[in-house]
């Protein structure tokens, strides 16, 4: 048992590093005025009227533009409270910025493991060339 304790306390806190790293490589992308740019010109893109966030029929427009279609007006709204962190019924950009930047943390994480998993398959596969 206490070894797999010290097992489960390794992977929580490789885990926790993980999720230290990406903060750090999603806030350090951040200092690209450019990217910040670019995020700005997508959300004033979406915020159709201008009015500095998006409602609820911009949000449908913006998910409808890479794919996402609600089936129903209550799977829209319970979609965008999750980027409407105020509560007030529209994102705004910082509520934009936020949303994406966990998603960029998230995508930041993954191709880490896959590099990592990639790592081990090439290190197994050199090992095995040089057995024979």
């Amino acid at each position: 048992i206490e070894a797999e304790q010290a097992q489960q306390m390794a992977e929580m806190q490789a885990e926790y590093d993980l999720n230290q790293a990406a903060q750090a490589a999603v806030n350090e992308m951040l200092k690209d005025e450019a990217l910040v740019e670019n995020l700005r010109a997508s959300f004033n893109k979406f915020d159709e009227d201008g009015g500095g966030s998006i409602d609820a029929s911009e949000f449908c427009e913006a998910c409808k533009s890479i794919g996402k279609v609600f089936e129903n007006e209550e799977d829209l709204l319970e979609t965008m409270a999750r980027f409407d962190q105020s509560g007030n019924g529209v994102i705004s950009f910082s509520e934009f910025l936020d949303w994406w930047k966990e998603d960029a943390r998230e995508a930041w994480k993954m191709q880490q493991k896959a590099d990592a998993d990639a790592t081990v398959r090439l290190d197994t596969s050199v090992s095995n060339l040089l057995k024979a």
